[in-house]
């Protein structure tokens, strides 16, 4: 009897402690896990919904782990962001403040997480590795500001265009730029494609807008293509050539003719001799001064 007493009395504490762990009383083993908002910092809870703005700050870490919407994020200092897995929106953007950085690390385990948002600012944008896709908003460029990818694997897509109405008698919108700004690839694969163009002939968007250094790495850009009815691909990549100065100070070659006209000019920009086309500069031999004016060339070098 003693020891039925005791088996009742074990299944009326089991029932009791049960219902207490579904009351609340007693807190259920992991529910801290699966109840947590995908977005943390170090514990604590930052974003509640998709109206929430959020600042991050000097050291701080931000990890996102599944799906969500969230409102706005702003960078005040040197923080990362961790994008763990899940496909996630940033409603209203994220920006980087004057001075500040981003260092966004990608998943790891198989994971590929997304982020659909437009990264702006004046600061700095670093994606140190791991996996990820950011992809634009509507006609937006995914991310609008300088980036410099040091490894891992980052795809950039620009946004999708918003399609026309012929009866309403608009057309389609471009798709959003991919970047637009500086990228800098030290290692790593960076892809880039611009949106596709709404429909209703909306044009495709460009891939990069910018200018691009390669040291290491790989580095593909794509225009989006065109929406439905319109023919217009976007660039793959898009760039203003910024004229190369030439000083007396500059390393120049300059070969001259019998008649003592120019025969040929060369410049050594980073180590390597650009042959100057004729139509790039002019001479003037009572100064010996040649003087460059064109797209690629701007300045004067005088031969002492």
């Amino acid at each position: 009897m003693k020891s039925k007493g005791k088996s009742i009395m074990k299944c009326i504490m089991t029932f009791a402690l049960t219902v207490a762990m579904v009351l609340g009383a007693v807190p259920l083993p992991f529910v801290s896990q699966t109840s947590l908002p995908v977005w943390a910092d170090s514990g604590v809870i930052n974003l509640v919904d998709d109206t929430e703005t959020v600042t991050m700050k000097d050291g701080e870490t931000y990890s996102a782990y599944s799906s969500t919407t969230i409102g706005t994020i702003t960078v005040e200092g040197n923080a990362i962001l961790q994008m763990i897995s899940g496909r996630h929106t940033v409603t209203n953007g994220i920006t980087v403040g004057s001075g500040a950085t981003l260092t966004i690390e990608g998943a790891s385990d198989g994971y590929f997480p997304v982020i659909s948002t437009n990264i702006s600012g004046d600061g700095t944008v670093i994606f140190a590795g791991g996996k990820l896709s950011v992809n634009g908003g509507k006609n937006s460029t995914a991310v609008d500001y300088d980036l410099i990818v040091n490894g891992g694997k980052l795809t950039v897509n620009g946004g999708v265009g918003e399609d026309g109405n012929s009866e309403n008698g608009y057309s389609g919108q471009k798709g959003g730029d991919g970047i637009k700004g500086s990228v800098t690839v030290n290692g790593g694969t960076l892809t880039v494609k611009g949106g596709t163009g709404g429909s209703e002939e909306g044009k495709g968007g460009d891939g990069i807008n910018g200018t691009v250094k390669l040291s290491g790495g790989t580095l593909t850009v794509t225009g989006g293509t065109p929406g439905s009815g319109g023919n217009r691909d976007g660039n793959g990549l898009s760039f203003k050539l910024n004229p190369y100065y030439v000083r007396d100070t500059d390393n120049v070659n300059a070969k001259t003719k019998k008649d003592g006209s120019l025969k040929s000019v060369k410049i050594k920009i980073n180590g390597k001799d650009y042959k100057a086309k004729k139509t790039e500069f002019s001479f003037d031999g009572t100064k010996n001064r040649i003087v460059f004016d064109s797209e690629n060339l701007k300045g004067s070098w005088t031969e002492k």
